[in-house]
């Protein structure tokens, strides 16, 4: 070729650049009908209604969060474009690709109406609804996508699967909101429309959102039934990704589920974990769905007293998410950061792990946010050392007793474990007030579910208040009451801890009776 053919075949080639270029500007005008100067506008006007503290931490993590989600989705749009352009990718993957994208701008459409809606219980996860917008990066992830089911022949069909997939990516962003009720709705919506369109993939996808949600909220019960469905009729739809990501979560459900009496039963679910294991080998490259069978087999492990099984599955999970691009930094903080650190036996590893993912969480979220506090509390509750943990769970217990109405068992949880070291470090008084403290955290609405277990902690932590003022007779009848509450689950494998502290403070307070005659 002469050197005027090559320049020519240059010009060409240039060409074609700019004219794939132009062909690939839309989606900046796409996600603008979504995120535009009016959204950001209606949300900045909502957020101005927190208080001022909250407002601080929450504004420029929501509105730039919701930016820089707005920019990047643009972005990765073009760039999918142009690679279909050059011709590197064929036109099932761009499609998929295509269909990854408006899901998140369906997503992003409804985090800009939630948050601008929002009453203030909503208001406040705000940011928590930016940071789990669903990751921009699985769009990316060619092997994951081109892995999926094919979309349906009948192109109305398809047309229709399309339009209730972006309903589900919204029904997400609902209960991450904290709307469960609402997002279960939604989701069931799906699912009766998914069998009046006699595609099962989709009906499986609507069971499984169902099931995660119910799991969320701690209707475990629903969780099990919807996981389980999602199972069976992704198996029967070779729906690989649902049917694993169903399981892993389902044997969870299985070795955990409280139904007021019994909890569920380890053995048998550990039972299923080789099934579970077999599911997600054969989904392939999925760690986000590998890391989640690796924290909950890991959590079973730890339930049934295996510390060191649970801590090499915890390992893997941390690993799996550390190196997965489309991680969630929520779970990854408040899930395997936060497991594994505690089941560190190593005191400044411990503590750098919890840091770790607090500081995440204080990144994401803002350092009192709710999220960010209940991972403060568990830091503090695994620090052993008495003057170390005292000040951590001071700074605490009130930030949680001004938001029990949200997080009454995380108070109860804070104020009693500062009682307990108060009392362990001589500090009567003190061990006293804040025992008194539990009571107050449960001067809200409690759910029912949770009426036993808090009468019993309210006992519990009225005997440890009247040992503290040096009356033994009533501690011991404060006691008798919680065990009482307690004795019907006595069996069951968590109790025991439970028990053992039943135990000593009975003893300290027979002791202190003796003493007294």
């Amino acid at each position: 070729m002469c050197s005027s053919d090559l320049g020519a075949a240059a010009l060409g080639f240039a060409l074609q650049g700019n004219l794939a270029g132009e062909q690939c500007t839309g989606g900046a005008a796409r996600i603008a009908e979504v995120w535009h100067d009016a959204a950001q506008t209606r949300v900045s006007e909502r957020l101005a209604t927190l208080p001022a503290s909250e407002r601080a931490a929450s504004e420029p993590r929501v509105l730039g969060g919701l930016a820089t989600y707005a920019e990047q989705w643009a972005t990765m749009q073009r760039e999918a474009c142009l690679t279909h352009q050059r011709g590197e990718h064929s036109i099932a993957v761009f499609d998929a690709r295509t269909r990854c994208l408006e899901d998140r701008r369906a997503a992003l459409a409804e985090a800009v109406d939630v948050i601008a809606g929002a009453d203030p219980a909503t208001l406040s996860r705000a940011a928590l609804v930016v940071a789990k917008l669903p990751p921009l990066a699985r769009c990316a992830d060619v092997s994951a996508l081109t892995a999926e089911l094919p979309p349906p022949e009948h192109p109305e069909v398809a047309a229709a699967v399309v339009v209730q997939r972006q309903q589900l990516a919204r029904a997400q962003v609902l209960a991450d909101a904290g709307r469960s009720r609402d997002a279960i709705t939604a989701a069931t919506a799906v699912r009766a429309e998914a069998e009046h369109l006699e595609y099962p993939p989709l009906t499986a996808e609507a069971l499984l959102l169902e099931g995660r949600v119910a799991m969320g909220a701690g209707l475990l019960a629903d969780a099990a039934t919807a996981l389980g469905r999602a199972h069976v009729v992704a198996t029967a739809a070779r729906h690989d990704a649902v049917a694993a990501e169903a399981k892993a979560r389902q044997i969870y459900i299985d070795g955990v589920y409280f139904d007021g009496t019994n909890f569920g039963q380890l053995d048998a679910a550990l039972g299923e974990r080789a099934l579970a294991e077999a599911w997600v080998a054969r989904l392939g490259r999925r760690p986000d769905v590998q890391a989640l069978l690796a924290n909950n087999i890991g959590a079973l492990l730890q339930f049934s007293g295996d510390q060191a099984g649970a801590r090499e599955r915890f390992q893997t999970a941390l690993k799996l998410s550390a190196e997965d691009p489309a991680r969630d930094p929520i779970d990854h903080a408040r899930g395997y950061l936060a497991n594994i650190a505690g089941l560190t036996v190593d005191a400044a590893e411990r503590a750098r792990l919890f840091d770790e993912a607090v500081q995440l969480l204080a990144d994401k979220l803002g350092p009192e946010h709710a999220e960010t506090i209940t991972l403060r509390l568990a830091r503090a509750e695994y620090t052993h050392d008495p003057a170390v943990a005292r000040p951590q769970l001071a700074a605490l217990c009130p930030l949680l007793l001004a938001r029990r109405a949200d997080s009454y068992d995380t108070c109860v949880q804070c104020y009693a474990r500062l009682g307990r070291i108060d009392d362990e470090l001589e500090r009567a008084d003190d061990a006293a007030r804040s025992m008194a403290s539990v009571g107050a955290c449960l001067d809200t609405e409690i759910m029912e579910v949770d009426r036993a277990p808090m009468d019993a902690e309210r006992a519990l932590a009225d005997g440890y208040q009247s040992l503290a003022r040096g009356e033994p007779q009533a501690a011991l009848v404060a006691l008798a009451r919680a065990e009482q509450i307690w004795s019907p689950m006595a069996e069951q494998w968590w109790i025991a801890p439970i028990f053992a502290d039943l135990q000593v403070a009975s003893a300290e307070a027979q002791l202190a009776a003796a003493k007294t005659k």
